[in-house]
């Protein structure tokens, strides 16, 4: 009877697996080899000459899967399976969602809201293929936008200084759509800072004299309202 195979580390991909493994004989009275997947929804049986073999990704998602090859001699024996893979097809949550703000524009009550996330954790799974954004989850009729992976960021824009927004982000697979990962931000005012010159006018002995101070910087809230200018012009006679 010919030793079990060591089966190498599973690889997954965007819509197919590969299992590989590594032969522990060398003998003449090989066969082939018989590769099983197992589960609670199905089990099936490959038969090949190969040491290793490209599958699709199951279609059952979150259920878990059990893989083991033996070796077949020409007498058709084998021994049991040493080494058994087990993984769990799935779509899992992002990670570390972020959310925050741009500045409002002089001459508008809006900014954009930057997100930004962390690719899913490695698993048994496949391969992050988009990620999908809804700009309030709230609000039913939401926008969505759909970015490709491997891109972790995505500027939202035309948010209303004032308004609350609750945003979320879900990964996408061959299997479908995850759980929506959310996060809410307050959309505020920022301070502005003003840079301006007061002109201070006096008057001396033999006519009027203007004399200009240096520029001082004047700071000021705004709440989507245009930037504030200083129009005072203090006089002072002698």
């Amino acid at each position: 009877i010919l030793p079990v195979p060591v089966p190498n580390q599973l690889l997954i991909y965007s819509n197919y697996f590969n299992v590989s493994w590594i032969p522990q004989s060398n003998s003449h009275c090989f066969s082939s080899y018989i590769v099983s997947i197992t589960s609670s929804a199905s089990n099936v049986t490959y038969v090949t000459t190969d040491t290793s073999l490209s599958l699709p990704v199951p279609s059952t998602n979150d259920t878990e899967y059990s893989i083991s090859v033996v070796a077949v001699d020409t007498g058709g024996r084998y021994m049991d399976p040493l080494n058994v893979i087990k993984f769990t097809p799935n779509v899992q949550l992002v990670m570390n969602l972020m959310l925050g703000q741009t500045s409002p524009e002089d001459d508008d009550d809006t900014v954009n809201i930057t997100v930004s996330w962390n690719e899913p954790p490695y698993s048994s799974r496949p391969n992050v293929s988009d990620y999908i954004i809804y700009h309030n989850v709230p609000d039913p009729d939401t926008t969505i936008t759909t970015t490709i992976a491997p891109t972790t960021a995505y500027n939202i824009p035309d948010a209303t200084v004032g308004s609350v927004y609750t945003v979320g982000v879900a990964a996408s697979n061959v299997l479908g759509t995850g759980v929506i990962a959310s996060a809410t931000i307050s959309i505020i005012s920022t301070i502005v800072h003003v840079s301006t010159t007061v002109h201070v006018t006096y008057s001396t002995t033999g006519g009027t004299t203007q004399s200009t101070l240096p520029s001082l910087s004047i700071s000021s809230t705004r709440i989507a309202s245009p930037t504030p200018t200083s129009t005072c012009t203090p006089t002072t006679e002698q």
